[in-house]
């Protein structure tokens, strides 16, 4: 190729949404620098087709990462190495390139200029008390989240609302909220504030307490509007309910947890599982206090392989769920932020899992 000559991008699109891909193609059709090589509604026929015309590009619709697993853009990688990985949002505008970009898109040009980089940024090293930093924060809206699903709202909780969790969340994934939803939990939260500022104490624990129970505490199982456990979402063709249960419990005795003999909660509850990460993150962050770099990676592939094989795979819907049915702008705030934090969890962690490998050392994942 003549010196100065760029080479022509080959894109694919990754969307349920045809009218996602009529957008993009409206977007780029016509550049000189980009060739739409093809597209698809699904993961199986997109992995396909990614592997037999090997694009330069894929794009992705950022509103379809519940159904994208993390699972699914490490194929993608793995088919196509070079390739660069962009979750695009056409309500917002909003880009992200795989290796830990974001911005947003004000015109075609800057989406061209995501499209055109020749590769992605070079990962740098990361420091221990980065990693630690990284990993306590981490642990503590694992801790907040948990809290929330596990019981019934406290007073102190309710006073923490507009404090630490909530700026400690929006500092977390101010330049990670692939989907919105942080940004559309944090504002269900605010209005519920305003909506309960003259409200005592008492009365708003009663009425958060009133719709926690007719949410998630109906006297018969049968009876509830929502299912918070993970073995409700198991679809067609997956493990079944012991199975998943199995799963958990070594997950669990892997990573050190052992569940009190009299709880009630079965493993696969939400609570159970937000505080399994929560614990892991927090020995992850005790082993970066020591310098313990080893055992530090271990946790690090834990997390990893639970974020893949069970929060992203329900989470989500559990969410979506909670959104339709609940009355209140607080358990809406919650929905939508336990679902941008799971969604964004699972695509970080595949990320320094990929620069764990760029150092040489790889962490214990199955």
């Amino acid at each position: 190729m003549p010196p100065g000559v760029m080479r022509m991008k080959r894109v694919f699109m990754l969307s349920s949404q045809l009218m996602f891909s009529r957008g993009v193609e409206n977007l780029l059709g016509g550049q000189a620098t980009v060739e739409i090589v093809g597209r698809a509604s699904d993961a199986i026929h997109a992995l396909k087709r990614i592997r037999e015309l090997q694009p330069d590009v894929v794009i992705l619709d950022s509103k379809d990462l519940a159904s994208v697993s993390s699972r699914i853009v490490a194929s993608i990688l793995k088919e196509v190495p070079a390739a660069r990985v962009v979750f695009l949002n056409l309500s917002d505008d909003r880009i992200r390139v795989y290796h830990g970009e974001q911005r947003t898109a004000r015109s075609v040009d800057d989406l061209l200029e995501v499209i055109n980089q020749d590769s992605p940024r070079e990962l740098g090293p990361i420091s221990t008390q980065e990693w630690l930093s990284f990993a306590a924060e981490r642990a503590q809206v694992y801790g907040f989240l948990a809290a929330v699903f596990s019981s019934t709202v406290d007073e102190q909780l309710i006073e923490n609302l507009g404090a630490s969790h909530l700026k400690l969340i929006g500092v977390l994934e101010q330049d990670n909220d692939l989907t919105g939803d942080l940004r559309e939990g944090i504002c269900a939260l605010e209005r519920f504030q305003r909506e309960v500022s003259n409200r005592s104490p008492a009365a708003i624990k009663a009425a958060l307490a009133e719709e926690y129970a007719r949410l998630l505490q109906a006297s018969q199982p049968e009876d509830r509007l929502i299912y918070a456990c993970e073995t409700a979402y198991a679809s067609a063709g997956t493990p079944g309910a012991d199975s998943i249960r199995a799963a958990l419990k070594r997950a669990y005795a892997e990573g050190g947890l052992s569940l009190p003999a009299n709880t009630l909660m079965p493993p696969d509850f939400i609570g159970c599982e937000l505080d399994f990460m929560r614990q892991l993150c927090t020995s992850e962050c005790a082993a970066w206090s020591e310098s313990d770099r080893r055992p530090a990676l271990n946790y690090q592939g834990l997390e990893h392989t639970f974020l893949r094989d069970h929060l992203m795979c329900w989470v989500p819907r559990f969410c979506e769920a909670l959104l339709m049915q609940t009355k209140l702008d607080f358990y809406r705030g919650i929905a939508c932020l336990t679902k941008g934090f799971i969604l964004n969890e699972g695509y970080r962690v595949t990320e320094l899992m990929e620069w764990i490998g760029a150092a040489g050392d790889e962490p214990t994942s199955s």
